[in-house]
């Protein structure tokens, strides 16, 4: 009797065990929430407005993950070092409002450089000329805004959508997409979504699609490369979303300024059969398998 006492408890205790198991691990794999902080900053000359989403839980790997890549990029884009940016003894996440950081980044940034612009132009001033003051120089700024654009329980993408000014005829603006596992937090760029043997397949399939999406935003561009001399995006700038795979382009990649920032989404069933076997877990989607061909009997097919 004591012997069965003592392996029913053996199977409670060991269910109990198990359950707890799958709760963190479904607890790991749930989508994490996020939360949002707003900072706007003005100085003289330079003006940030940021916007970042963040995620609230998930592992620590996924976290730290998050702010080394996500916000790593966000911060080169307000041209600062994000080991230089949080509170010392904390991370970037457990600040208070980690979009102040960035802000204060770019502020400190643009009041050193239109320093160094001021001193530039009054040293090749003529003799007589008046010398230059920061009234003469335009206001930098930075809109910089950070967003999860999809999530489900096997990965996370984040865009970054930045318009910068610093000086000259026109600002310029910047889009990037960063896919993260959601549990590691392994980031899954352009090299680790298709492998490089495969790319020319790759570059076939993204001119095609980029094409036909151009045509119906208003038509190809005049200076639209031909295949032959088309690329694939080179900044961090290929990303997973809910229906496809988006290949995004900065000003100047393929196009003139005034061409913008062409981009395109490609489906998955366009895609899968090139993706890495590390890639493919991440995607929600079954390819069609081909129909069974009816056995022939006699000579003749069955219907």
């Amino acid at each position: 009797m004591r012997r069965y006492k003592l392996s029913y408890t053996v199977c409670i205790l060991f269910a109990v065990i198990s359950m707890t198991a799958t709760a963190q691990v479904r607890n790991a794999l749930t989508p994490t929430p996020i939360k949002a902080a707003e900072y706007e900053y003005e100085a003289v000359g330079a003006e940030a407005k940021i916007r970042v989403e963040y995620p609230k839980g998930g592992t620590e790997a996924f976290r730290a993950a998050y702010e080394r890549t996500v916000l790593g990029a966000a911060m080169k884009l307000c041209f600062g070092d994000i080991k230089d940016a949080a509170p010392e003894g904390k991370t970037l996440l457990e600040t208070a409002n980690l979009a102040q950081p960035l802000a204060e980044s770019f502020i400190r940034f643009a009041e050193g450089s239109r320093q160094d612009w001021l001193e530039e132009m009054n040293a090749d001033l003529e003799a007589g000329d008046t010398p230059k003051t920061t009234d003469d120089l335009p206001g930098y700024y930075v809109d910089l805004d950070v967003e999860r654009v999809a999530d489900n329980p096997r990965y996370q993408t984040y865009r970054i959508f930045a318009d910068v000014y610093l000086g000259g005829a026109h600002g310029l603006q910047y889009e990037y997409y960063f896919t993260l596992e959601g549990v590691t937090g392994v980031h899954f760029g352009l090299g680790d979504l298709f492998p490089d043997s495969l790319h020319s397949k790759l570059t076939a399939i993204v001119y095609r699609n980029l094409s036909e999406q151009l045509k119906e935003d208003g038509g190809l561009p005049g200076d639209f490369p031909a295949l032959a001399d088309f690329t694939l995006p080179g900044a961090p700038a290929v990303g997973l979303l809910k229906e496809g795979v988006r290949f995004q382009y900065q000003p100047y990649e393929i196009c003139s300024y005034a061409s913008g920032m062409p981009a395109c989404t490609v489906p998955y069933s366009q895609l899968y059969a090139i993706l890495s076997e590390a890639a493919k877990p991440l995607v929600n989607y079954v390819p069609k398998r081909r129909g069974v061909p009816t056995p022939i009997k006699g000579g003749k097919r069955l219907k």
